[in-house]
């Protein structure tokens, strides 16, 4: 729980009709934002709030209130910063009554207008959206799911969002911010009514269900609220399946997030240990929505240590969103906003360390804002310095090494030597499925990806199964670096090896997707893949 009122995130296609001229896609941003989702953990940003402000968590306060003085919508450039930074993520809240004035009503079109220019503004710079509604499971002050505020009318809601934006697959719906006050088991019927709606409308976008009692980690398995989220939220059901499971943390005494302190340096992983372990258990996917630590020395340390511990448990985890950012903001303690003079917030310079795909180097351990202890750029971080033997010379293009090195000689690399390897799929990164003997089983359109790169590779094999639904076998495409190799029909019950060709200079990580998931007269299309095996020239 916590004291401020708190945003929500909007999550918008890489390609979306209808922008203006103002909103014409940066392709160098989107093809940024691409690279990252590729990753291990793909969403990593921030709140972007405003759109919530002026109603406290009961549903009291300025409800509607006016727009521009009780509440405001994040414009495009307030996600300039975090972009630049190396955040792709926006969780926008914004308050349920404002964008329907009437339960099962058509949405108000000012600020639908509102909502819809903060979504097309973030996602034409490259970013990734997540809607919120930051209701804490009410509708005013009236609970989901009593007499006053029905199942089938949160259902009506969701179904009129999801239908603006389902066209749109890098648009994330958290279904609700912070529940409590209310039986689990209530929630989870509400819950599970609104991912039914979603998926009527066609919609197959990420779907965040959040737990109970202000969705906390660390009481996760806890039953002093009623049934233990751990226990009831078992019961949530998509037949997309494409749901994470959304939990919030606070390192103070009473995680509430009302003050600045933290009760120690390891307060970040002791806190989503349980939550971590039943996700890993149960076969789910987690993210972290809200998190927030003051800038002295231990919450620092905490903020690092937390930060270092999803980096070690990307199998359970898509991703987290700092509390949080946005206009208005001042100088809240939680703000990540920079100063007024333009400089990082401590708590900035923590988080950029876990923003680059690369490591600190042992010379680059002083701090430094530039790069003077190796001679490159460090792109404004220590952490984002990374000297190479064979690129010293300040030249803004790989002809040293004959390769190109992206614009900035801190991201010129020598090419590896290739080097043959057999990727398993079970410990590659999964974006949806599960286990099955001898491999995992993509059940639901999604992809599979390896945790590291090739490069110099000639060949790929991929062993792989299917099952078939309706005559028509599961199709598979297979890239590296995002790159297309090819597509493939998976026509065989039994392992079966696929061969494709790598291009002359394609590096990065393998990906494997499988994109036309179908049940047909009880028959389940799926496709399965046991390994991936590289081959040298």
């Amino acid at each position: 729980m916590k004291i401020v009122v708190a945003v929500s995130a909007v999550v918008c296609a890489l390609a979306l009709a209808g922008c203006g001229p103002e909103e014409q896609f940066d392709e160098t941003a989107v093809a940024s934002t691409r690279a990252a989702l590729t990753g291990p953990m793909p969403y990593r940003g921030v709140n972007l709030a405003g759109a919530d402000f002026g109603v406290a968590s009961d549903g009291t306060g300025q409800n509607p209130g006016t727009f521009g003085s009780t509440y405001t919508w994040p414009s495009a450039t307030s996600a300039d910063y975090f972009l630049a930074k190396g955040m792709n993520t926006f969780r926008v809240p914004f308050r349920w009554e404002r964008l329907q004035r009437t339960l099962g009503a058509a949405f108000d079109a000012a600020e639908l207008s509102r909502m819809r220019t903060t979504v097309n503004g973030i996602t034409s710079r490259g970013g990734v959206v997540l809607l919120d509604p930051h209701n804490y499971a009410r509708y005013g002050t009236a609970f989901i799911g009593s007499g006053s505020v029905s199942h089938a009318q949160f259902a009506d809601f969701w179904s009129r969002l999801a239908h603006e934006f389902k066209s749109n697959p890098n648009v994330l719906f958290g279904l609700m911010n912070e529940p409590y006050g209310l039986p689990t088991e209530q929630w989870v019927t509400s819950a599970n009514a609104a991912i039914v709606a979603i998926r009527a409308t066609g919609a197959t976008n990420l779907i965040l269900v959040p737990g109970n009692a202000w969705t906390g980690a660390h009481s996760w398995t806890q039953n002093w609220y009623g049934t233990a989220n751990s226990v009831a939220l078992l019961a949530i059901r998509d037949s997309g399946n494409n749901v994470a499971f959304e939990a919030h943390q606070y390192f103070d005494s009473n995680y509430s997030g009302a003050a600045d302190s933290c009760t120690s340096t390891s307060a970040g992983a002791a806190q989503l240990g349980a939550f971590t372990q039943w996700l890993r258990a149960n076969g789910k996917k987690g993210f972290l929505g809200e998190f927030a630590t003051g800038s002295n020395a231990t919450c620092l340390a905490a903020l690092e240590n937390l930060l270092t511990y999803l980096d070690a448990n990307t199998d359970v985890y898509l991703g987290w969103t700092w509390w949080a950012a946005g206009p208005w903001w001042g100088n809240a303690w939680t703000s990540l906003e920079p100063t007024s003079t333009g400089a990082d917030k401590p708590q900035m310079d923590v988080m950029e360390r876990h923003l680059s795909s690369t490591t600190t180097p042992p010379s680059c351990t002083d701090g430094a804002r530039n790069g003077t202890e190796t001679g490159v750029d460090c792109g404004g971080s220590c952490a984002a310095c990374v000297p190479t033997t064979s690129c010293t010379d300040g030249a803004r293009n790989g002809n040293e090494t004959g390769v190109d090195c992206g614009g900035s000689c801190k991201a010129c690399t020598a090419p590896s030597a290739c080097t043959e390897g057999v990727f398993e799929a079970e410990t590659a990164f999964h974006s949806t499925g599960g286990p099955t003997s001898g491999g995992w089983n993509l059940w639901s359109n999604g992809y599979l990806q390896t945790t590291s790169s090739i490069t110099g590779v000639s060949s790929l094999i991929v062993s792989a199964r299917g099952s078939s639904a309706g005559g028509v076998w599961p199709r598979m495409t297979v890239s590296v670096g995002g790159r297309v190799l090819g597509t493939v029909t998976v026509s065989n019950t039994t392992w079966s090896q696929y061969r494709l060709t790598v291009p002359a200079g394609a590096t990065g990580q393998i990906r494997v997707s499988f994109d036309n998931d179908a049940i047909i007269r009880m028959a389940d299309r799926n496709l399965s893949v046991d390994k991936i095996s590289t081959r040298c020239p």
